[in-house]
């Protein structure tokens, strides 16, 4: 049991190699992922993706078979759980391949990438909300000018039936 998950610890050491190197291509590639001329990006984009896949599978095995040992089982419980981490930033590495976010802006600039989704999500949240009064403003005013026409049916109204109250002479 315990050769079986060196064998995939080896695999999975040679299937990070591969990611990493493939992350390096996406880094050094310009331009942006989504452009229809990139395809070099795209294509090392979904090596990574097919070989993250492979990783993953890799290390679902390997947690069955640490579940089957008896002996060292703690010991490779904590591998498989430190490659998981690795793998989890792998994927992250990858997400800024992809974006075009290098080292040197994040020694710059700080991680931020999380504070930025959280204000994306904020300013998209406070964007609807700006929407949703506005409408409520439009529908008011809507409404006040319907009301101020109607003000002044009843005024026209009242009006003409005084003209015709004072022709007739009551009043």
């Amino acid at each position: 049991m315990a050769s079986l998950i060196e064998t995939y610890e080896q695999q999975y050491a040679t299937l990070t190699a591969e990611i990493t190197h493939n992350i390096n291509n996406i880094s050094s590639t310009r331009g942006a992922i989504y452009s229809s001329c990139n395809t070099e990006k795209q294509k090392y984009v979904r090596q990574v993706e097919k070989l993250f896949d492979e990783a993953k599978e890799l290390l679902e095995q390997m947690d069955l078979e640490v579940k089957d040992l008896t002996t060292d089982r703690q010991k490779y419980r904590t591998r498989v759980k430190s490659y998981q981490v690795e793998l989890t930033k792998l994927e992250t590495d990858v997400r800024r391949a992809k974006l075009g976010i290098d080292s040197s802006r994040d020694e710059l600039l700080g991680d931020d990438t999380h504070d930025s989704e959280d204000q994306r999500r904020r300013l998209l949240d406070n964007t609807e909300m700006l929407d949703r009064a506005t409408r409520r403003i439009e529908h008011g005013y809507k409404v006040t000018l319907e009301t101020e026409q109607i003000g002044a049916q009843v005024i026209e109204d009242l009006s003409n039936q005084r003209k015709v109250y004072r022709d007739q002479g009551v009043g």
